[in-house]
């Protein structure tokens, strides 16, 4: 420890003494542990935090799948007699819980407001093992109509309405209507379900403000036709997942049998975390992977640095051979020094990676599952200190072995004063040169491609114009709006006042926004048509929509006609289909008169297609559009709609006059999620735009990496060989001469850089095809592009120190 400290002293007298070298190493291996250690932070936090809930690892989700329908959506949540059927039939469950969300109008304020929450039976947090901080959780018997009139606060809705009032618990909340007793606060770290961590189509809330229980009642209890309820359950102990999927796979195909006629409907399990994280899980570990490739190529810079900085040491080193230090205590001298620099560059990069992770949050999508708890912590201080040693090691190792060789007869004879760099020494720097050229070129291809799928995202058709259009959420209690006549009346009476407001140009409703991520499918039957086996029914996407949303999204009817005032609810069953739909099931036919059978709940019967619309992109703008039809909202109304305003002007600027009109109507109706549909688009590709910008983010900042590394090298070559090129010019050789000498010795490792970065690029950007649209993992233009950009700018970085060559004077050189 005594020699250890000494070398740490001389290390550190050396830093101050080499100021400028020592600030370049230590901002140029800053930013690589930065880089690194926000990103961790994030993945760290997401892909390897302990969910808050006890043994996670015997939680499982259970999906309805059916392979044969060849449906895009492959998790799909459960009947209620379905769930009933798992839960009483299964061997490998200690629990078994369903639950959906569920908003509520909270009555007893200023002003109405809407909360949205869970609906879950009694087991819900057994399953999940959580514990309330306050009070208690459901018990059995409160998930039977005429028990459930109680509530469970999460930990943010009980400081935000009660000022965290520790007498919370036996108070009474007015939820839709009927009061309700809270039995308990959850703690502060619990929120599930996240909305991001679920499929998109289901709707889940960001962060579930209540919970409440799910009654059914015996007719609920009976349908095997509504699919709302997603399921979890806790594992016995020692069952495998596999040997659950077995089981719940036999009791899926009974149930297949007796109720659906063996149509394909089976069960699929997840394990929790993977159901979390989902798709984010290849995003978050190639950023990783590209940040881990920055880190490496700051070190081989900081290493190109010490390599040019040992060269002046040289005589240094050999004196201290000459007095006895053998070749082992000089490499840890230097190894010394190059930790040291690490070990600044750490602290400095400690703090960038604490703003750094906090940009990355507040830059980052809604999908990103438990953002709130992301942090530094101590799994993310041992990766930094960890990174920290690597990058010491790493950088110092290859110049500590290069100066340790030590020749006392050169010492000795005083050569190396004005000699030219050995060949040993050239090539090292050359093998660096090479890493990092073929690494930076390897992001460079990464993100080109994240930017060239994102350019042709946006470049997709909408199908529907998102300019000057708002958009809110209405939800109509059932307490209050039993009946359909009654939705209609409330509907009947708003789109009028909103119409005639100042500055609104049109109005409609919807079931399902487009690129909301949310559907409903349906089968249906084709009149005229011989009917397909069940298995083979044809499916499409089911909307409901008033003659207005298509005027207020500017949505074109390319056939037929649009709905009017005159479909209604006893007028005959009308329907819109799309264009993807008219060319799947009518092929060059004209579709307009044509009639099909559909079947959604209590609403049965014969339809005439009336008109064809253009295709919308309903899921998300890579997913190509299915086959849709829109049912007139009169003719089926819902409680749950969206309705769509286009404005002359600011769409914003109609919020508070839609509000006042909907409150004119129902004074006790809540309006939520007011969105212009510009952001509706924005926010559908909003993890796209995320890996794109960090891939750029590492692209750059290894391309300026290795463009100073390049740079310094050749301009540290130029120094070295002035004598050299000097006796050249003496003996004739021109300038120009020279300096394409110089670029072509400098050029040389650039090109074998360049040669490895594309053959790993082909290699490894097949990883990233879950990531991309429109584009192939090794499009050629993208690594073509990259590749040639790379080399001018390469070429540049040579050039300009090279160019130093014609200001050398031969006499000087050969008086010295």
């Amino acid at each position: 420890m005594r020699i250890f400290w000494q070398d740490v002293r001389f290390a550190m007298r050396s830093m101050l003494k080499s100021y400028v070298f020592t600030a370049v190493a230590i901002i140029t291996l800053a930013l690589g542990i930065g880089a690194n250690t926000a990103l961790f932070s994030v993945a760290s936090g997401v892909l390897l935090r302990s969910l808050p809930f006890a043994e996670p690892e015997r939680i499982v989700f259970v999906w309805i799948n059916n392979p044969r329908r060849q449906m895009d959506v492959d998790k799909l949540p459960a009947p209620p007699a379905d769930f009933l059927d798992w839960r009483s039939q299964n061997r490998v469950f200690d629990k078994m819980s369903a639950f959906y969300t569920s908003s509520f109008t909270l009555m007893g304020g200023d002003a109405p407001e809407r909360i949205e929450g869970v609906r879950a039976t009694a087991d819900f947090f057994d399953v999940l093992g959580a514990k309330a901080a306050r009070g208690r959780t459901f018990i059995a018997g409160e998930d039977r109509p005429g028990n459930d009139r109680v509530v469970i606060l999460s930990d943010g809705f009980w400081k935000r309405h009660f000022g965290a009032d520790p007498a919370v618990v036996g108070k009474t909340l007015t939820l839709n209507g009927a009061p309700h007793e809270i039995i308990g606060v959850m703690p502060e770290e619990f929120s599930f379900p996240q909305g991001p961590s679920m499929p998109p189509y289901l709707g889940f809330p960001l962060r579930p403000e209540l919970w409440a229980p799910l009654a059914f009642t015996d007719e609920v209890a009976r349908g095997r036709s509504t699919f709302n309820l997603s399921t979890i359950a806790r594992l016995k102990p020692g069952v495998t997942v596999a040997q659950a999927q077995s089981d719940m796979s036999a009791i899926a195909a009974s149930i297949d049998q007796q109720y659906r006629k063996s149509s394909g409907y089976g069960t699929s399990l997840v394990q929790m975390r993977e159901q979390l994280v989902g798709d984010v899980r290849t995003a978050l570990l190639v950023l990783l992977g590209a940040a881990g490739l920055v880190l490496f190529i700051s070190c081989v810079n900081v290493s190109n640095l010490l390599l040019a900085r040992s060269a002046r040491r040289q005589q240094e080193m050999s004196l201290r051979s000459a007095l006895g230090a053998r070749r082992g205590r000089l490499v840890r001298q230097l190894l010394t020094e190059s930790v040291v620099l690490a070990l600044v560059g750490g602290v400095l990069g400690m703090l960038l990676a604490n703003w750094g992770t906090q940009l990355l949050l507040s830059m980052s999508p809604s999908s990103i599952p438990n953002a709130a708890e992301i942090g530094i912590d101590l799994r993310v201080l041992g990766f930094t200190f960890a990174a920290v040693l690597l990058a010491g090691v790493i950088s110092g190792i290859l110049p500590a072995l290069q100066a340790s060789r030590t020749d006392l007869n050169s010492l000795l004879r005083g050569e190396g004063r004005g000699s030219t760099p050995g060949a040993r020494s050239r090539r090292v720097r050359n093998l660096l040169i090479t890493a990092e050229v073929g690494l930076a070129l390897l992001l460079l291809i990464g993100a080109g491609l994240l930017a060239r799928s994102f350019m042709l995202l946006n470049q997709v058709k909408l199908g529907f114009d998102p300019d000057k259009a708002l958009t809110m959420h209405f939800i109509l209690p059932d307490y209050k709006y039993p009946e359909d006549r009654m939705n209609l009346a409330f509907f009947d009476q708003l789109l009028p006042r909103i119409a005639s407001a100042p500055g609104v140009e049109s109005v409609g409703l919807v079931s399902n926004l487009p690129l909301s991520g949310t559907s409903t499918s349906t089968n249906f039957t084709i009149e005229g048509q011989p009917p397909p086996p069940p298995q083979e029914r044809p499916l499409a996407d089911y909307t409901l929509a008033t003659s207005g949303f298509f005027e207020a999204l500017r949505i074109p009817v390319v056939r037929g006609r649009a709905f009017s005032d005159q479909d209604t609810a006893t007028s005959p069953g009308v329907v819109l289909i799309n264009e993807a739909m008219a060319k799947r099931y009518w092929p060059g036919e004209d579709p307009v008169g044509k009639a099909i059978s559909v079947s959604v709940g209590q609403y049965k019967g014969r339809r005439e297609v009336v008109g064809v619309v253009a295709n919308v992109r309903r899921e998300a703008l890579s997913a190509e559009p299915r086959a849709e039809m829109y049912v007139p909202y009169a003719q089926h109304p819902e409680r749950y709609v969206y309705m769509v305003v286009r404005a002359r002007g600011n769409p914003l600027g109609l919020a508070q006059t839609v509000r006042s009109e909907i409150l004119a109507v129902d004074k006790d109706q809540p309006v939520t999620k007011f969105r212009t549909m510009t952001q509706v688009v924005s926010d559908s590709e909003s993890r796209r735009r995320f890996n794109l910008l960090l891939m750029c983010l590492f692209a750059g900042l290894a391309l300026v990496l290795a463009l100073v590394g390049i740079y310094g090298v050749v301009a540290y070559s130029v120094t070295q060989r002035a004598h050299e090129i000097g006796i050249r010019m003496a003996l004739g050789a021109r300038p120009g001469r020279v300096v394409r000498l110089v670029v072509r010795q400098g050029m040389l490792p650039v090109l074998i850089g360049a040669v490895g970065g594309l053959l790993a690029a082909y290699a490894l950007t097949r990883v990233m095809s879950s990531m991309l649209f429109g584009v192939s993992a090794t499009d050629p233009a993208v690594f073509l592009s990259a590749s040639a950009a790379l080399l001018l700018v390469a070429l540049l970085a040579i050039y300009l120190p090279a160019r130093r060559t014609t200001k050398i004077d031969p006499v000087t050189v050969l008086r010295q």
